[in-house]
């Protein structure tokens, strides 16, 4: 993290609390955006599979237009 950002902490406690920020941070900032997941790094194609009854669910739930559920799932498909 730059210096001057007012959140640089010193010691194993202050990079701990500063990682769990960071963290919250990320997690709202994808919330906000309506991202329901991001993963970083290799998977097998049983993942993405696997994903689809549950973002189906999540939609259901969240009572998602038809267009955005064709737009979620056609993302899903490229993976």
């Amino acid at each position: 993290m730059p210096e001057g950002s007012g959140r640089l902490r010193t010691g194993a406690v202050g990079r701990t609390q500063n990682l769990a920020s960071d963290l919250s941070d990320l997690r709202l900032s994808m919330h906000d955006r309506w991202v329901m997941f991001c993963s970083s790094g290799w998977m097998t194609q049983g993942a993405p599979t696997g994903l689809g009854p549950a973002l189906r669910a999540k939609l259901e739930i969240d009572q998602v237009d038809r267009k955005t559920v064709k737009r979620v799932f056609s993302v899903l498909v490229d993976l």
